[in-house]
C-alpha cells in the first residue's frame, strides 16, 4: 500500500488484508474505550473470577464486533483488490459501528437496554419523532458528530497505514490476534459454565455487553447429571412456531344482561401520582362516580406491552406469539361476535407497535393513523373525531366499543401554542443529554404534568359529550395508563419509561365508571390483565374460569395477591411486594428491592418463579 508503483497482484491482497487488519484493531481501541461507559452501570465485582470476566467479557465482546466487518473485507479483498474500494467501505463499516456502539451506551444509560429491534422499529417505523424532539440544534450536534467520527476514522486509517511502514514483521499482529481470539473463546467459555452453575456475579455481567449470545453448558451438563435440569424460562418465550393454545378450552357467554357501550381510555405515560384535582380535575371528578384502584399496575413499562395487557389479559410474554399468529384477543373477538360497534381511535400509528396485527388483528376497517404533525395535534383530532361519532348515533344504533388513546404525555410532553400551561416554572424543551443525577427535575415533571392536565381537558370533552347524547349512562367508562414515567424517583439515574419495574414506571391510576354500580376507592393490588376477565363476565355473562383465557382475575377479588408479571420487550418480572425479580430472556436473573437497588447475594425464590413461569406458559400447546 506505501508504495506508488502498483505491486503484484498477490502482493496487492496481502497488503490490503494487513491495513484491514491493523484499522480494524485500532477501531477496537476506540470501541473499547466508548465502551467505558457502561462501567458507570455495571458494579465492578470484587470476587477475583468475575473481575476476570469483565475483563476478558470486555476484551473479547468488543474484539468480536470490532472485527465482525473483516467477514466481508476478506472476500471483498480476494476478489476485487483495489484500494479505492477497499478503503472507503473498511472506514465506512468502522465508522458506522463505532457511530452505533456510542448511540448504545447512550441508550442504556437512559433506558438500561440496548439497541434491539423495539429501538430499530421506531426509527425506521417513524416513531422515534412522536416521542423526541429533535430539534434543529440536536439535528446539527448529530451532524457535527457525524464528521467528527469521519475525521477520526480518516485518522485511524491513516494510522494503521503509518504503522504498517514502521513495522514490517508479522509477529505482532499475529500475537495480538491470539490474544483476542483467547480472550473471547475465554468469555464464552466461562460463561457457559457460570451459567450452568448459576453463578451470577458472572452471568449479570452479560446484560452490559450489546449484542451478546450467551453459551450455556446447562443442557449438556444435565444431561450427564452435573448441574440440575434446565430452568423453564423458556416456556415464556418459545421458539420457532408459537404453538398457541389459547383459549385452552371453549368460552361460554351469556347474552342475558344489559348490552352497555364499553369505552377504554388510555392516557400515555400517565403514572399513578397524577390522577388530582390539579393535574386532572375532569378525571378526578368522575372518579368520585367511580371505582377507583390505587394500587393499580400496567401489565408492562412501554405502550407495547401496557396495551396488550390490557386488553388481552395475559403477559406480554405472548406479544411475539400472538404477532405471529394475529390472533386477537378473546374479549375483543366476544364484543364483536356480540354485535359490539368498534370505535378505535389512537393518536399515534396503531401499526407500531403492531396493535392492528395483535389487539385489534379482528376489527374491520381499522382506522390506522390520526391527523397532525404534534402529539396534542392528533389527540384533537381523535377527540373531534369521537365526538362526531358519538352526535351520529341513532337511538336503536348497537352498542359500541371505543378505544381512545392519548399521546401528548409520551416523551415530548408538549401542549398547544396558547395552552395555558398551569404548572410553573416548566422546561421549554427536553434536551434529554442534560438528563442526569445533578438535574433538578421539577420543571420536567411540571412539563410533564401541563401534558397530562392537556389531555384531561380532552377527555373531558369526551365525557360531556356522553352525557349530552345520554350515552354516559350506558357506558362502562374506563380510564387508565399504558404505564409509567419516571424522573429518577428513586435516585438511581432512571428517566422515563421502558428502564426497570419499579412503581414510576409501572403504576398506573384506574377508574371505571359502571352503570348503575356504587363508587368506592379500592386499595387492594390490581393489574392490567384484571380488566379482561372482569369484562367477560359482568359484561359478557362468560361463565367459563378465566384461568382459560386470562392469568388475571376480577378486579373487585380483594384477596392477596403473591405477584403481578410485568414484561417489557426483552425481558420480564416477578413483582412482589417488597422484592422485584427481574428475568432475561438469555437467562440472567436481577433482584431488586421495592426501591430498585439491586439485592446482591440473594436467590430468587425457586418456586415462586416456577409458578409465575407456569401459569405464563399455560396458553402454549403441550
Amino acid at each position: 500500500m506505501p508504495s506508488v508503483t502498483e505491486p503484484p497482484r498477490y502482493g496487492r491482497r496481502r497488503e490490503l488484508l494487513r491495513w484491514c487488519g491493523w484499522y480494524f484493531f485500532a477501531n477496537w481501541v476506540l470501541v473499547l474505550a466508548i465502551s467505558t461507559q457502561y462501567l458507570g452501570q455495571l458494579s465492578i465485582p470484587n470476587e477475583p473470577l468475575a473481575l476476570t470476566f469483565t475483563v476478558l467479557g470486555f476484551a473479547g465482546h468488543f474484539a468480536s464486533l470490532a472485527f465482525l466487518p473483516m467477514l466481508l473485507m476478506i472476500p471483498l479483498t480476494l476478489v476485487l483488490p483495489r484500494r479505492w474500494l477497499i478503503v472507503p467501505v473498511a472506514l465506512s463499516l468502522g465508522a458506522a459501528l463505532s457511530l452505533v456502539i456510542f448511540l448504545d451506551t447512550f441508550i442504556f444509560d437512559q433506558y438500561r437496554f440496548h439497541i434491539n429491534g423495539m429501538v430499530v422499529d421506531m426509527i425506521f417505523g417513524g416513531a422515534v419523532g412522536e416521542i423526541y424532539d429533535v430539534s434543529a440544534f440536536m439535528w446539527t450536534l448529530f451532524g457535527l458528530l457525524g464528521v467528527a467520527v469521519i475525521a477520526l476514522h480518516l485518522g485511524l486509517g491513516f494510522g494503521a497505514l503509518k504503522w504498517m511502514t514502521i513495522n514490517r514483521g508479522r509477529w505482532i499482529g499475529w500475537a495480538i490476534g491470539l490474544a483476542l481470539a483467547g480472550a473471547f473463546v475465554a468469555e464464552n467459555v466461562m460463561y457457559a459454565w457460570a451459567s450452568a452453575v448459576s453463578y451470577t456475579p458472572i452471568t449479570r455481567q452479560a446484560r452490559y455487553l450489546p449484542g451478546f449470545q450467551p453459551t450455556s453448558a446447562r443442557g449438556v451438563l444435565a444431561a450427564v447429571g452435573v448441574v440440575a435440569t434446565p430452568g423453564v424460562l423458556g416456556a415464556a418465550v418459545p421458539q420457532g412456531e408459537s404453538g398457541l393454545n389459547y383459549p385452552v378450552q371453549p368460552l361460554t357467554c351469556s347474552a342475558n344482561g344489559p348490552q352497555w357501550n364499553v369505552l377504554v381510555i388510555v392516557v400515555d405515560s400517565w403514572r399513578f401520582d397524577m390522577l388530582n384535582e390539579r393535574v386532572t380535575p375532569h378525571m378526578a371528578a368522575l372518579a368520585e362516580e367511580s371505582w377507583r384502584f390505587d394500587e393499580h399496575y400496567s401489565g408492562g413499562n412501554e405502550s407495547r406491552t401496557g396495551i396488550f395487557s390490557l386488553f388481552y389479559g395475559l403477559p406480554a410474554t405472548y406479544w411475539h406469539a400472538m404477532l405471529q399468529e394475529k390472533r386477537g384477543p378473546v374479549l375483543v373477538h366476544e364484543l364483536l361476535k356480540r354485535g359490539y360497534e368498534p370505535a378505535i381511535y389512537g393518536s399515534a400509528k396503531l401499526n407500531s407497535p403492531e396493535f392492528d396485527r395483535t389487539v385489534f388483528a379482528e376489527v374491520p376497517n381499522l382506522r390506522m393513523q390520526s391527523e397532525g404533525t404534534h402529539p396534542y395535534n392528533r389527540d384533537r383530532n381523535i377527540t373531534a373525531e369521537f365526538n362526531a361519532y358519538l352526535d351520529r348515533r341513532s337511538a336503536g344504533a348497537p352498542p359500541f366499543f371505543g378505544f381512545l388513546f392519548y399521546d401528548t404525555p409520551h416523551g415530548l410532553y408538549e401542549t398547544p401554542p396558547g395552552y395555558p400551561n398551569p404548572f410553573r416554572p416548566f422546561m421549554k424543551r427536553i434536551n434529554y443529554f442534560a438528563r442526569g443525577e445533578g438535574m433538578d427535575p421539577e420543571p420536567l415533571v411540571n412539563k410533564y404534568r401541563n401534558s397530562v392536565h392537556f389531555v384531561d381537558s380532552l377527555v373531558g370533552e369526551v365525557l360531556n359529550r356522553l352525557r349530552a347524547t345520554g350515552q354516559l349512562e350506558r357506558t362502562i367508562v374506563a380510564i387508565t395508563g399504558d404505564h409509567g414515567e419516571e424522573f429518577n424517583d428513586n435516585g438511581r439515574g432512571y428517566w422515563g419509561h421502558s428502564g426497570n419495574f419499579s412503581r414510576y414506571q409501572t403504576q398506573v391510576p384506574l377508574l371505571i365508571s359502571w352503570p348503575g354500580e356504587a363508587p368506592g376507592t379500592f386499595t387492594h393490588r390490581t393489574g392490567h390483565v384484571d380488566l379482561a376477565p372482569t369484562l367477560m363476565r359482568d359484561l359478557l355473562g362468560c361463565t367459563t374460569e378465566s384461568a382459560a383465557y386470562s392469568t388475571g382475575r376480577h378486579l373487585l377479588d380483594t384477596a392477596e395477591r403473591d405477584f403481578l408479571v410485568i414484561s417489557a420487550y426483552n425481558r420480564f418480572s416477578v413483582v412482589e411486594d417488597d422484592r422485584i425479580t427481574v428475568y432475561y430472556y438469555a437467562g440472567l436473573v436481577e433482584t431488586y428491592d421495592s426501591g430498585y437497588l439491586e439485592l446482591t447475594g440473594i436467590s430468587p425464590d425457586s418456586q415462586l418463579a416456577l409458578e409465575a413461569l407456569v401459569r405464563i406458559g399455560r396458553y402454549y400447546a403441550r
